[in-house]
């Protein structure tokens, strides 16, 4: 098992952890209003086969339906922590004006002019 989980690219990896996540938070809310899945998916106007499969923790979520379960259950599915603020990084591209940047290697001289772009952050 321990050779398959390192085989496993690390999207999955986090998709199925943010699935199971979901799945265990609704089945939490459904257990603390005391519904069960039938009533639940009555509510939704689903089966309950399909309440099933997103208590299962490997449906993939749409916004949509995490916004309409939501509504119907008047709480929060996701949490979203407050976003670190967007660090620009530099990075360069080449130019041919000689006034940019000289950047210099052992074999060749090239000119680059700095720009920059965002960096990732984590919201989940």
């Amino acid at each position: 098992m321990d050779a398959i989980r390192k085989e496993t690219p690390k999207d999955v990896t986090r998709r199925i952890d943010l699935a199971t996540s979901v799945a265990n938070r609704l089945y939490d809310i459904l257990e603390e209003r005391g519904l069960s899945q039938k009533e639940f998916a009555r509510q939704m106007k689903k089966t309950e086969a399909e309440v099933s499969r997103w208590l299962s923790g490997t449906h993939n979520f749409t916004f949509a339906t995490i916004a309409k379960i939501e509504s119907v259950l008047g709480t929060e599915l996701l949490f979203c922590n407050t976003p670190q603020p967007v660090k620009l990084i530099p990075y360069f591209i080449p130019v041919a004006k000689h006034e940019d940047v000289v950047l210099v290697d052992k074999n060749k001289k090239y000119n680059y002019k700095p720009i920059y772009k965002y960096e990732k952050s984590n919201f989940l």
